[in-house]
């Protein structure tokens, strides 16, 4: 009779632990975006520059952009905005073109916390968390957290904010201008 129940104990155990890999494995890429959304209007403020400024999808604009940012083959599949931005996502990561450095890896798939890369540039980025985090624009919940720390200057780093079906809602820096004091450097103040 023991045995019995110290046999149903188990299996019922196994099966838990089976199913939470299952249950509590984040999103991945092909479920949710963490690019700016293509039908929204964003308004940012640049703190570093003191000015606003928007940013949208263009169609037009998107196929001039990205004629004018990039010549090579990596530009192929690339979604600009008003601002300039330009990226590109896919089931591995999320990238944005940056002016003569090409494709830079923002994000890698499947996100998860701890999770840290090696860029293009030679910098570490890293998932330092996944939470609710308030700006101007809004409250967003399991906005990911990823710091960018410097090859050069292992005391400059960068915080990059991206929230679910949003994108970047905010970016800190922590660096020689900054007296390596945490500031923001961009924020969502508006999203129409």
């Amino acid at each position: 009779m023991k045995r019995k129940i110290y046999l149903k104990l188990l299996l019922t155990l196994a099966l838990i632990l089976s199913i939470i890999p299952l249950v509590s494995e984040p999103a991945d890429a092909a479920s949710v975006s963490y690019m700016l959304n293509k039908k929204k209007v964003y308004t940012y403020q640049d703190y570093q520059l003191k000015e606003t400024y928007e940013a949208k999808f263009d169609k037009n604009k998107s196929k001039e952009i990205e004629r004018i940012v990039t010549q090579s083959s990596e530009s192929s599949g690339l979604t600009c905005f008003t601002d300039h931005s330009c990226y590109k996502e896919d089931k591995k990561t999320l990238s944005q073109m940056v002016m003569y450095a090409g494709l830079i890896e923002n994000l890698t798939y499947p996100v998860k916390v701890n999770k840290s890369w090696e860029t293009s540039m030679g910098d570490i980025r890293k998932i330092t968390a996944i939470k609710t985090v308030k700006v101007k624009a809004g409250t967003f919940k399991n906005v990911v957290v990823v710091k960018e720390t410097r090859s050069y200057d292992k005391k400059e780093f960068y915080i990059e904010y991206y929230a679910p079906n949003v994108g970047l809602i905010l970016k800190e820096a922590s660096n020689e201008e900054t007296n390596y004091k945490t500031t923001k450097q961009i924020e969502l103040i508006k999203l129409k």
